[in-house]
């Protein structure tokens, strides 16, 4: 005896995103054409590294690829946070930020101490 299959009566097709889906495929088509045109007005060679990772993560973020921005910005990291490595020279303090020095009395206080009993 063959397994009772139901049968499928309208609805959407199997495979076929819906319209939510679609939408922001078409928007995210819609900015990648936008920054396309944008970075062949200006001179490519204006741009940096930096430049171009943040353009991918905006448009990532903007069109709901939120693990593609995420990418892009690990990728941005590097060029936008400075890290001190322990081979880098230790950095001096200027005179004005140094701890103060401990105080020393300059004249003797009341007979008895300054608390009254």
């Amino acid at each position: 005896m063959e397994p009772i299959v139901p049968k499928r009566r309208g609805g959407r097709k199997i495979g076929q995103t819906n319209l939510a889906t679609r939408e922001k495929a078409r928007l995210s088509a819609a900015v990648a054409r936008a920054l396309t045109d944008r970075a062949l007005c200006e001179d490519i060679s204006k741009l940096s590294a930096a430049d171009v990772l943040r353009n991918i993560m905006h448009m990532c973020y903007q069109s709901g690829d939120y693990a593609g921005a995420r990418v892009a910005a690990a990728e941005l990291i590097p060029y936008t946070h400075a890290r001190v490595t322990p081979t880098s020279a230790p950095v001096a303090l200027p005179d004005d930020l140094l701890p103060d020095q401990d105080a020393e009395p300059d004249e003797p206080g009341p007979p008895g101490g300054c608390i009254e009993a």
